[in-house]
């Protein structure tokens, strides 16, 4: 697991994204591999995410925004985004 210690909110990042994973049903334990990095064009930090239950091709990445204090997710496999089959949707608020 890989945390960059970059000037920001990154609490606030962590927080949003363990309540976020909650609210989809997802146990820390299941989670095979996640990094945040700041991003400084858009203002906040993107959560990259895989999990042991999923395809190893299939990629989580989370983007929080510090202005809005929301999370949106999109997933990956192979490069390409995708909405079906996969076990852990994007929440709709």
């Amino acid at each position: 697991m890989y945390f960059s210690k970059v000037p920001g909110k990154l609490e606030e990042a962590e927080s949003a994204f363990e309540n976020y994973i909650e609210a989809q049903g997802v146990s820390e334990n299941n989670i095979k591999s996640k990094e945040f990095n700041k991003n400084y064009k858009f203002g906040g930090y993107d959560i990259t995410v895989t999990y042991k239950d999923e395809p190893s091709s299939y990629v989580y990445e989370y983007f929080y925004n510090a202005k809005t204090k929301k999370i949106n997710l999109i997933v990956l496999d192979d490069g390409r985004s995708i909405n079906e089959g996969i076990k852990y949707p994007p929440i709709k608020e």
